[in-house]
Formats: structure tokens, sequence, C-alpha cells
């Protein structure tokens, strides 16, 4: 079953007087991007939890957030203010600004949390970092999967729904076709005024016309990507990007068949295929 891009994940434990929290919030994006909030003397993971994040993560903006409390209350221990290299980096923001007439804001020099150093060292095993954003990231994915079966259903009712208008479709330009040869016969001949022409080349010129007026090879190829959404859809493998790529071509294949079509009814029912189309594709967009 497809999974949803967006979810969220929360685990947390205590191992020996430290409770530590991850949270994991995934979000729609073209490609895979992490981004960590870690305290500082957990950054030495981060590779590690990106590793396993690559393992069930495609697609999606990852965000990770990581928390260290003492079992006293205190938050990745009391932190205390780094005076000597607070005052070193404004003074050189300083002398920047007053030597260049540059405004340079201490931030771009550098992230805050580097001048906070705490008083009382965290002491947290990796393993059990590391444990809990596994139980994070397995709520994540849970939540995952559960809106892709969501997503799931609703793509696949309106498959069905545009299986049904199409099917009208060939019905009603099957019954004009046997009268539509006629109908530019009787034109070309209006248009020539009785001037004397072949009677073959009247013939020939009408089923040229109607013969550009079918939209049977249109309605095919329709069907087929239908079917191949529903298989997407039903499978196990990334769909978002196949999905969206099928969607621009059955958009594209009702568009021939409006621009070819004159009947009324027939673009009417163009209307409502592109309409639950766009829906689908709106849906898509949040597929991995």
């Amino acid at each position: 079953m497809i999974r949803s891009m967006t979810g969220f994940g929360s685990a947390s434990v205590t191992d020996g007087g430290v409770t530590v929290s991850v949270e994991i919030r995934s979000l729609n994006n073209r490609f895979l991007d992490f981004r960590f909030r870690l305290p500082k003397q957990l950054e030495g993971l981060e590779d590690q939890m990106n590793s396993r994040l690559r393992q069930s993560c495609d697609r999606g903006r990852i965000t990770v957030a990581v928390s260290l409390e003492l079992s006293n209350g205190s938050a990745n221990g009391t932190p205390k203010l780094d005076r000597e290299r607070f005052e070193s980096y404004k003074d050189l923001t300083d002398q920047i600004s007053r030597e260049y007439s540059f405004d340079l804001k201490l931030t771009d020099l550098m992230d805050m949390r580097d001048l906070l150093v705490s008083q009382e060292p965290v002491e947290i095993s990796d393993d059990a970092v590391l444990s809990v954003l596994d139980d994070a990231l397995s709520q994540l994915n849970e939540m995952r999967e559960k809106e892709g079966g969501t997503l799931a259903t609703d793509i696949q009712s309106r498959v069905a729904k545009m299986d049904k208008i199409l099917e009208k479709v060939r019905q009603m330009v099957e019954k004009n076709s046997k009268n539509l040869n006629q109908k530019y016969r009787e034109k070309i001949e209006a248009l020539l005024n009785s001037a004397s022409v072949d009677e073959s080349r009247i013939t020939m010129e009408a089923a040229v016309l109607a013969e550009k007026a079918d939209v049977t090879e249109e309605c095919v190829r329709c069907a087929s990507h239908f079917e191949q959404i529903r298989n997407l859809v039903e499978g196990d493998e990334p769909a978002g990007k196949r999905l969206n790529f099928l969607l621009q071509e059955v958009v594209r294949e009702i568009n021939t068949i409006g621009s070819k079509s004159a009947d009324l009814s027939v673009i009417n029912y163009v209307v409502d295929l592109k309409e639950e189309a766009e829906k689908i594709k709106e849906q898509a967009q949040n597929i991995l």
C-alpha cells in the first residue's frame, strides 16, 4: 500500500536518571531533506541518525528534534552562557560593522547554541538515544502508512468514477460516429455549391475529417493509464513520482478528447474527467 509523505512520530525513555525524547516530523518535499535539532553533546550521532532515517524515508523534509532532561527537571543540563566566547564574537562583529560599514549580526557567524555550556553534563548512551529514534521512526511510518491507506481509497474511488465517465464518452462517440461521416459529407457538398467534383473525392475527404474527430485511441490510452494508477496505488513501492507522470498523461489525453469533440455532452464529460484528475494530482503531491 502507498504511504503518505507527511507524518509524526515521538518516543522517550529514561535511562540512568536521564530522559531522552525524540520527535520526528515529515512534510512534503520533492527530494529527501533532513534537519536535525540536537543537544550539542549528541551532534556526533547525526551521521548514524541520518543513515537510519534513509533506510525508511525516500522523500520529504524530515525534521528530527532530540532533547535530554535530568530527573530533577533540568533540560539538557543546566545551561550557562559562555561569556568569553560571546564577547569575542561580539567584538568581532562590532569591528566589522565599524570598519566596513557592514551590518553583521552575531547569528550570521555562529549558532547561538554554541554560546551555551552545561554546568551539569548529561550522561546518556548512544545506544539509548538511537533506540528511542527507532521507536519514533516506527511511529512515523505507522502514521504514514495509515494516511497512505486513506489516500489510496480516495484515489481508487476517483479512478473508478473516471472509468465510468470514460465509458460514457466511448459509447457516445461510437453512437455519433455512424452519423459523423454523413454530416461531414453534407457540409462538403454545401461548401462546393453544386460544383462538379468526383464523388469518390468527397467520400474520401469526409472519411478523413471523421477520422480526425475520432477519439478511440485517446480513450484506450486513458483506460491503460487508469489501470496503471490502480496498480501503483495497490503496490508497496514508492509511487508518488510515477503517479504524477501518469496523471500528466491522463490530462493530456483528456484535453485531446475535448479538442476533437464538438458534442456538448462529450465536452461536459471531459470537464468532469479533468476535475477528478486534478483532485488526484493534489493527493499525489503527498504520496511517497
